[in-house]
């Protein structure tokens, strides 16, 4: 049986940016006890205040500072996932920004996709939040990444990333997509209770 939710929209406001309806029947991703199933991609405060996503992932073409993440923290109203580098701004740097996010508030880390393995092992040492790695390419190695302690993909492939999940997918079905974070869970803490 459908709930019908009652909704109210006011008069500014009513020119939200909507995320499509068939969004809520995605089971979404449990993260600190919030459920999310839609993401944002965005960097415009604008939007970022006037959309009804979930949460908000903030990557951008530039060497991440933490001016902006703090921004972009500061302003939304849902998690913010931000970007921590892996291009030109790697190692110790990424590592440093990942911590400087965390205590920021951010509720993920965002690497991008050439980041070095050991820089995800480095950022998971320090951080008590998602490490969300990028996969652009059908060529990158899933598992490595994921034996590195990335917790989340975020797959990102252009008019491929269709195809790339559901490759992904093959290998890492949903409910073991996060076999590696659950192991370093079991790991550190003798597992987790549903």
């Amino acid at each position: 049986m459908k709930k019908k939710v009652p909704a109210y929209n006011g008069t500014l406001r009513d020119h939200t940016i909507m995320c499509p309806y068939c969004i809520s029947e995605c089971s979404g991703i449990r993260i600190f006890g919030k459920r999310i199933k839609s993401i944002a991609f965005s960097t415009d405060v604008a939007i970022i205040k006037n959309i009804n996503a979930d949460a908000i992932i903030a990557v951008y073409p530039f060497t991440p500072q933490a001016a902006i993440s703090q921004s972009i923290i500061s302003i939304s109203d849902v998690p913010v996932f931000v970007g921590v580098g892996g291009g030109l701004t790697g190692g110790k740097r990424s590592v440093r920004l990942a911590l400087q996010a965390e205590h920021q508030g951010a509720y993920g880390v965002v690497v991008n996709a050439p980041i070095a393995d050991e820089v995800i092992t480095e950022i998971k040492r320090v951080v008590d939040i998602p490490v969300i790695a990028t996969i652009a390419s059908v060529h990158t190695d899933v598992r490595r990444k994921l034996k590195a302690g990335a917790d989340i993909l975020n797959v990102s492939g252009a008019a491929a990333t269709a195809s790339m999940v559901a490759e992904i997918r093959k290998e890492y079905p949903v409910p073991n997509a996060f076999a590696a974070y659950k192991k370093y869970l079991d790991q550190k803490y003798g597992g987790e209770e549903e």
